[in-house]
């Protein structure tokens, strides 16, 4: 593909992409997930409509509160458990902080 022909579909991509509301990006259709997904698709869509008005770390929260894991499904539940605890130690944090927390909590 030459460049003339890329520059021409990325154009076409950017002004259909224009044409499509930002919100519509966000909506999930759960009605396709796989059967062993749908309830996992379900709640997801719950917790990010009822959380779609906080920002940054406050969405962060109120997501990790509206989808609590639950390792008794979990294919590794000692690492499941580990991942939990982590990020309860490390939920006060934001950024590469809550990055670093969680590597160095997993790790150690």
């Amino acid at each position: 593909m030459n460049a003339i022909s890329r520059l021409a579909r990325n154009t076409m991509l950017a002004f259909a992409l224009a044409a499509v509301p930002a919100a519509a990006y966000a909506q999930r259709d759960c009605a396709n997930a796989p059967d062993h997904m749908k309830a996992q698709c379900e709640t997801r869509a719950k917790a990010e409509k009822k959380c779609e008005a906080q920002k940054g770390p406050d969405r962060r929260k109120c997501m990790y509160e509206e989808m609590p894991r639950d390792c008794a499904k979990s294919d590794n539940k000692a690492r499941c458990e580990a991942e939990v605890a982590a990020h309860k130690s490390c939920r006060a944090k934001s950024g590469e902080d809550y990055k670093r927390c969680m590597s160095e909590k997993k790790a150690g």
